[in-house]
């Protein structure tokens, strides 16, 4: 998964995975969003920025969800068509993206899903 401000392309961090095959089901256990980002260069963006999300695969997430979060509690982020709009006020923001690619033919079995982290710094 990439983040894109403007032209500019950005990396995220792979989280909790877990993806079902054909022959085999994977499953990769890793440390949660802050966790997972320290010591990672933040990404900076300016207050209500437009910032935009791009999943590398084949396949795009039948559900997706985002969450900003700090040490106490996490909020969900309203993103729409993988947009969304940075905060208006200065700061460091920890940022979870969780998708889940759905079975097709059985109802809420998921055939994959992925954790990914970012930071962002409103400047």
């Amino acid at each position: 998964m990439k983040i894109f401000v403007g032209d500019q392309m950005y990396n995220t961090k792979l989280g909790t995975y877990c993806w079902k095959g054909l022959m085999s089901h994977k499953c990769v256990d890793n440390a949660g969003a802050i966790e997972l980002l320290k010591g990672e260069e933040p990404i900076v963006v300016q207050p209500n920025e437009k910032i935009e999300i791009r999943v590398k695969s084949n396949l795009k997430p039948d559900e997706y969800n985002l969450t900003v979060l700090n040490e106490e509690a996490e909020k969900s982020v309203k993103i729409k068509k993988y947009i969304f709009s940075a905060p208006k006020e200065k700061g460091i923001y920890y940022y979870a993206f969780s998708a889940w690619w759905m079975d097709e033919n059985r109802q809420n079995i998921s055939n994959g899903d992925a954790y990914y982290a970012f930071v962002l710094k409103v400047e």
